[in-house]
């Protein structure tokens, strides 16, 4: 089995008592103030193929800003292209935060070189990091040093978003659905009952997208978790030997409702 980490690697302190992301290094120039007594904080970090780099009059860096009392610089490279914040690093202009794979020579290497501090010295500020840290990732540490956050994906709960058409509820009258019993009925109203208004039965229920087509349903496992799925792509049987996901009591319950889903509500998955 394999897992993907990502650690969102700490560079300069001034954060450390706010985000889980923050530390400091005496080598970098980082969190200089850029107007008074604002400092500005650089977050350099992979993309998402599904969204683009925030800019300065973007509403949630604003709102960070304002909260936080800071101005925050997102860059972005490439999703996939983690080299280039190797790179990025390599070239001495180091960020405030860095978001970056791990396990990774890379992060062992500053690690070493001293470009990273140690989160230790400021857990007592962030008792909710210190306790996933210290009792759901103790593995993550160097010599028992924390040099990062870790968001582990694929574990335990699903990370795919669902997004409603909030004119068609209004217009169909409906709430956003809390139950799957409720998801199916709103589902088949948007794919019934005419919700663009165009006199014509040709919508969807629902669109779902994934860019590996090897894997159509990555976007639709959410239902196999509501089901009792614990993971991504594995599981426990009752005697906890491990098994594929597909023998799970949950994967068949999933595969039922899913066919409901397809056959009364036209739902599109694309890649």
């Amino acid at each position: 089995m394999v897992k993907r980490y990502k650690w969102s690697v700490p560079v300069i302190a001034a954060l450390a008592a706010i985000t889980v992301l923050a530390g400091c290094s005496s080598t970098t120039t980082g969190g200089q103030s850029s107007s008074g007594d604002t400092p500005t904080i650089t977050w350099l970090r992979p993309g998402d193929l599904a969204s683009k780099v925030g800019d300065a009059d973007d509403r949630i860096i604003q709102e960070i800003d304002k909260r936080l009392g800071i101005k925050l610089v997102v860059k972005m490279v490439p999703q996939n292209d983690v080299n280039k914040i190797t790179v990025a690093m390599a070239s001495g202009d180091y960020p405030d935060i860095v978001t970056m794979a791990y396990p990774n020579a890379s992060v062992n290497q500053w690690i070493k070189d001293g470009i990273l501090l140690p989160l230790n010295d400021y857990l007592k500020e962030m008792p909710t990091v210190k306790q996933t840290l210290e009792k759901e990732v103790p593995w993550s540490a160097v010599d028992g040093k924390y040099y990062g956050n870790v968001f582990l994906t694929q574990q335990k709960v699903s990370n795919v978003a669902l997004m409603y058409r909030k004119d068609w509820l209004d217009k169909l009258k409906l709430k956003a659905p809390t139950t799957l019993d409720e998801f199916y009925n709103v589902m088949k109203a948007f794919r019934t009952k005419d919700p663009d208004g165009n006199g014509k039965e040709d919508t969807y229920g629902m669109t779902a997208f994934t860019g590996n087509s090897s894997a159509p349903m990555t976007n639709l496992d959410w239902v196999f978790y509501a089901y009792g799925l614990p993971y991504a792509d594995w599981a426990q049987d009752a005697k906890g030997n491990i098994i594929p996901r597909f023998e799970h009591p949950a994967f068949k319950q999933g595969m039922e409702y899913l066919n409901k889903l397809y056959s009364g509500c036209s739902i599109r998955n694309s890649w």
